[in-house]
């Protein structure tokens, strides 16, 4: 009997595994506390002795560029920043002391450390010199800087000096002059869930796409929240964390590639566009007629309402995007709302000077 031998081909097949976790420093009395939490599985661990329990205000805020170091910086009235191996059992190093303009914001990538409050300071991630620093003008930090899409976002607030007035959301930096930096996404107003808190930023390459994730605080329960970066608004991921004192997530971190930032504000990068088959961008500050990029074609339009910051409405106008004239507004902070056809609402901000 002859023997058949069968020669079966084996194919090896590369995945390229996306990790899906961060790591969130919270406020827990008597020291902040770092944890690591899976975002797949909705999964939270305590990573134990973070750094030394001597620096009780660690944790302002939190950045990494591998899954080796995690970067501390103290708040803004020390202007610390540590450096902490996570495969070490050695307490945090401290790598720049007594920072000018410190922050309480901070994202890392493989060159360099970006940290903000009322200046954007970077520093040098192999010699921690500082290479740039500029004010934000008006605006402040009051939560986390996080990359998304190969651009620099800040959670912050901008002041009107005049009116005292503040108008709190998520800015795209300029890099080129920190202090236009853009209103990309309000915040004014936007709830889910009763949650509160949600300004501790970070992103995550799923390969194809990317997602913006935030912590908020409900009581004793930590809440997982998508920022939905295309179309502007939030998502309850169902992820939910407890424990047993209340407190708040200070900063979150994970690692994040598309840092290539090189543009100053402006249009959506184009993967986004694509993505989202609808965006509206106006130029700040405005004066008689607005500069408009957008991609709405004016058929698809039900109306256009102009409000000011108290949420009264003062103008309505056509349906023509071209045609928007606003010279006879006042100095201050407005809102144009912009109703169209297939049930989506486009809310700007518009500062006229």
């Amino acid at each position: 009997m002859k023997k058949l031998i069968f020669f079966i081909p084996i194919v090896l097949l590369t995945f390229n595994c996306v990790a899906q976790k961060c790591y969130i420093i919270r406020a827990n009395s008597p020291f902040n506390r770092l944890f690591e939490v899976d975002i797949a599985t909705c999964e939270i661990t305590l990573i134990d002795d973070q750094c030394s329990e001597g620096i009780d205000d660690l944790g302002a805020d939190i950045a990494m560029n591998d899954y080796e170091n995690i970067y501390f910086i103290t708040n803004y009235y020390s202007n610390n920043l540590y450096r902490k191996n996570l495969n070490s059992n050695e307490a945090c190093e401290l790598v720049i002391e007594n920072m000018e303009h410190g922050g309480n914001s901070l994202v890392a990538d493989d060159n360099f450390i970006y940290m903000a409050h009322t200046h954007l300071s970077i520093y040098d991630i192999s010699t921690f010199e500082l290479v740039y620093e500029a004010s934000l003008g008006n605006l402040q930090s009051i939560g986390d800087l996080f990359f998304y899409e190969n651009k620099l976002y800040m959670a912050g607030r901008e002041i009107d000096n005049n009116s005292e007035s503040s108008y709190t959301g998520i800015y795209e930096i300029n890099l080129n002059n920190p202090s236009e930096s853009c209103l990309y996404m309000s915040l004014e107003g936007i709830e889910i869930n009763t949650v509160i808190d949600m300004f501790n930023t970070f992103s995550i390459n799923y390969g194809t796409s990317s997602k913006t994730y935030c912590f908020g605080r409900l009581g004793t329960t930590t809440k997982l929240i998508e920022i939905d970066m295309v179309n502007q608004t939030l998502v309850d991921t169902g992820c939910e964390f407890y424990f047993t004192m209340p407190g708040k997530v200070l900063g979150a971190a994970s690692v994040y590639d598309l840092t290539n930032v090189t543009e100053t504000c402006g249009e959506l990068n184009t993967n986004v566009v694509q993505a989202n088959k609808t965006f509206f961008r106006i130029k700040n500050p405005v004066s008689e007629r607005l500069e408009i990029s957008t991609n709405i074609e004016e058929d698809n339009i039900r109306n256009i309402e102009l409000y000011n910051i108290l949420g009264q409405k003062i103008k309505t106008f056509n349906n023509s995007l071209n045609s928007l004239n606003v010279s006879d507004l006042t100095s201050g902070y407005y809102i144009i709302i912009i109703k169209l056809k297939n049930g989506k609402t486009i809310k700007q901000r518009l500062i006229f000077k």
